[in-house]
């Protein structure tokens, strides 16, 4: 088979800071569509209604089960049913005119009966967990199976890469690594694994009595070792329990290193990805205990890209912020690469209860691009239809997509269009421009490594924490502090920020960061206590809470991070207000501690009651820090004025200002043109004038409807030197300069109006939208403003 197409260097490759396609830029703009959920008589027009959007490229998986029915039977060509010709759908889709990610697993889950694996396989019970439904990852035989596997699928697949003229531009090495593990609550407790925690536990100790030590046990050797079953009772137990999710981590990093080696030896040289999953109904609370199980697939196989998934459902106030989140924490793993890639961008739902809204995906596709992603696949494009007996919870498969079944347009097909048009014209701009971040919000991933003490559906947790005397409870505080009040307020805030990986962060590239926000526990590492030292001073400014660490993760005691600053933990205070100044009698969580210091300090709120101090602000060296002991929850106005004053007040970088708080607002800068994001996650109508400090000299004034949203451009340099954009409150979809015209095809929703600035090369004589004239004026630097109404369908703008 030869696909060659004339092309003299064909690489599809992930370069520093975006992909690339024959060494350019290029935004990966992908839709899901299952080939096996569709009637092959559609295949074509599927395919063709997509490239009608805009994609470059169709993502799919390949299911093991269903084209290896029978043992050592597989079906590649349709022969035992049309809908397995493989390689009738990679045909139709180089016929399409489109590129591909697949998928061949072992696994795909994708609410499909058998996630992917054979029953014959699966059968064979002794290669399955005993308390997860998932096979052992590394059981020889299940091993074994995937090997021959490989030898068939890459067989078909190889022909078909980018590189050697085919579609074929990525490929994801299995799925969801560890996602069963976290959705029971329970580890895989078969000897095949135990013995590999032996091995972990051997290479971590080098001698039994040091385990022995640490653990407070008496083994004669690591043979007699078992994995970790009851919930630790003290400090010892839980040491041991965090090297058991440590080892989990080593674990499926060897697995997926692994399947990697096995498919690059069967000539696979495409570059692979993997994504991270994690919402649960529409919230990311938990979904940065997945982002923990692959730091060490990072650092084992940086070839890999690890991508996040989105699955919002319905964008709000209450959970806008979890999507900046997601993207900036999967982001933290970066593996030398700060390419963004959302493996499964949230188009349509998986339940038929969960109705999804165009113009609300729309905005969280635009904040997406505002967080600065560099890629995203569609899941789902089209809906499908299980083979029979094949759908894990009934015969359909997704609803409100953007094609139904039969490659109908539904409602979503207009949104997507236009997005697709818009990064076709504008994605490889839009890749090169950068966030400006001067604030870090530091993750301790060991905070995070928890999978195995809170069952997700259960609602309980298998630690005591006030037993062990940790005192503060790693999930409530996490989710309730860290992410729904600490960083809600920096994103509601529109302070551009990064997640920060502090273990391996290095003290200089944490001094590039004006401010530090960090979540701190009774425990942390000794060199990380030192790195938080050191960044304060260096001249950071750095605010954390509630604890000052004591203890290293061994539970041996280390305040390195106290001693370092002065301070440390004082008397427990039973109660939960506070005072700050002009605020009196403020709800907290729980307990803090009065806050003991030597030298020089502000306190800046004291304890309702016995008036003792549970914040201060101290400087040291050339920085500062703020410790608060008694944290919050989002419940008042309070709680955000609070936040504003102790943490952001004193931000002077990285932050887009907007007269309206309401309005999220972000922007992606370059020296080619910068992107401004505006979005109302709210049921009224907001008015707002937004300022960009060193871009624009101007405010700009912007009015948005419900749930409404722009992505548009600011200094953007028009075709054919006729000048620039200077700004746009209306999305720009594409533009020409031609015979001294200026045309631009733009859109807002029905009823809105928009202005646009122009700086021009000419005097224009004219202005027209759809064929009307639109007034226009001048402003005293001779630039040209116009101003718009809109009808909810992209409209052509002429200047002349």
């Amino acid at each position: 088979m030869n696909l060659q197409d004339g092309r003299d260097e064909m690489k599809f490759e992930i370069a520093q800071d975006s992909f690339r396609m024959d060494g350019g830029r290029v935004f990966l703009l992908s839709g899901e569509i299952h080939y096996f959920r569709t009637p092959v008589s559609t295949w074509d027009t599927h395919l063709a209604r997509l490239k009608e959007c805009g994609a470059n490229a169709v993502t799919f998986y390949i299911p093991w089960s269903w084209h290896e029915p029978e043992k050592d039977t597989c079906d590649f060509d349709g022969r035992t049913d049309p809908n397995r010709s493989l390689t009738g759908w990679l045909e139709a889709i180089k016929r399409a005119g489109l590129y591909c990610m697949v998928k061949p697993g072992p696994y795909m889950l994708a609410e499909y009966e058998d996630k992917g694996i054979p029953p014959w396989l699966t059968d064979d019970r002794e290669i399955m967990s005993r308390q997860v439904d998932m096979v052992t990852y590394m059981h020889p035989k299940y091993l074994n199976r995937v090997e021959k596997w490989y030898d068939r699928i890459f067989e078909v697949l190889s022909p078909w890469q980018y590189d050697r003229g085919g579609p074929i531009l990525m490929m994801q090495i299995c799925n969801e690594i560890g996602l069963f593990n976290w959705l029971a609550g329970s580890a895989d407790y078969s000897e095949t694994v135990a013995a590999y925690y032996r091995k972990y536990l051997q290479e971590k100790f080098g001698e039994i009595e040091h385990l022995n030590g640490a653990y407070g046990e008496k083994h004669d050797g690591f043979e007699t070792v078992q994995p970790p079953k009851e919930p630790p009772k003290n400090l010892p137990g839980l040491a041991r329990w965090i090297d058991f999710h440590e080892f989990h981590r080593h674990y499926f990093a060897r697995y997926l290193g692994h399947l990697e080696g096995q498919a690059r030896r069967r000539g696979i040289t495409v570059p692979f990805y993997h994504n991270i999953a994690g919402w649960v109904y529409g919230q990311a609370l938990e979904y940065s205990v997945n982002i923990s199980m692959y730091r060490e697939i990072a650092k084992q196989s940086p070839g890999i890209l690890l991508a996040a998934d989105h699955i919002p459902e319905n964008v709000s106030y209450r959970n806008a912020h979890h999507g900046s989140l997601v993207t900036r924490a999967v982001a933290a793993l970066k593996q030398e690469r700060e390419v963004s890639f959302v493996a499964e961008m949230q188009a349509g739902s998986r339940e038929d209860c969960v109705l999804t809204y165009p113009v609300e995906l729309e905005l969280f596709y635009k904040k997406s691009l505002g967080d600065g992603v560099k890629g995203m696949n569609l899941y789902m494009f089209s809906q499908g239809k299980n083979p029979e007996r094949r759908g894990a919870f009934g015969p359909t498969f997704y609803w409100q997509t953007a094609l139904d079944y039969n490659a109908n347009r539904l409602p979503l097909y207009d949104t997507v269009q236009r997005l697709g048009r818009f990064l076709k014209n504008f994605g490889p701009g839009v890749t090169a421009a950068r966030r400006k971040a001067g604030t870090g919000v530091v993750f301790y991933w060991p905070y995070w490594q928890t999978e195995l003490f809170y069952p997700l559906f259960e609602r309980k947790t298998l630690i005591d924490p006030a037993g062990l005397g940790i005192d503060f409870d790693m999930k409530q505080y996490r989710e309730a502090v860290l992410v729904d009040t600490w960083i809600k307020f920096l994103d509601r805030s529109n302070v551009s920020y990064d997640i920060v990986d502090l273990q391996a962060a290095s003290r200089e590239s944490l001094s590039s960061y004006e401010k530090l926000i960090v979540l701190t526990l009774p425990f942390m590492d000794g060199e990380s206590q030192e790195k938080l030292a050191g960044y304060v001073k260096d001249g950071g400014s750095l605010f954390f809470g509630p604890s000052i660490p004591r203890w290293d993760l061994s539970f041996e005691a280390c305040d390195t991070l106290g001693k370092a600053l002065g301070v440390e933990k004082g008397d427990r205070i039973e109660e939960a207000k506070i005072d700050v100044p002009g605020c009196s009698y403020v709800a907290c969580m729980a307990h803090a501690y009065s806050i003991e210091s030597k030298g020089d300090q502000q306190v800046l709120a004291v304890s309702s009651k016995e008036k003792k101090p549970c914040c201060i602000r101290k400087s040291l060296g050339r920085g500062s820090f703020t410790w608060l002991s008694a944290v919050f929850s989002h419940a008042t106005v309070e709680h955000a004025a609070i936040f504003n004053d102790l943490a952001l007040k004193d931000l002077s970088g990285g932050r887009v200002v907007c007269s309206n708080p309401l309005v999220s607002a972000s922007c992606l800068y370059s020296d080619a043109g910068s992107w401004l994001f505006a979005g109302n996650v709210h049921q009224e109508a907001l008015e707002s004038t937004i300022s960009l400090p060193g871009l624009l000299d101007g405010e700009i004034p912007v009015t948005l409807p419900p749930k409404a949203s722009i992505f548009a451009p600011v200094n953007l340099p028009l075709p054919g030197g006729a000048g620039k954009i200077v700004y746009s409150t209306a999305d720009v979809i594409e533009i020409i300069s031609q015979d001294g015209k200026v045309i631009m095809d733009v859109y807002r929703e029905r009823g809105s109006c928009s202005r646009v600035l122009l700086e021009l090369s000419f005097r224009p004589a004219a202005v027209s939208l759809d064929g009307m004239a639109v007034a226009h004026s001048t402003d005293e630097k001779g630039r040209t403003l116009l101003s718009l109404e809109h009808n909810g369908k992209i409209q052509r703008l002429q200047v002349e």
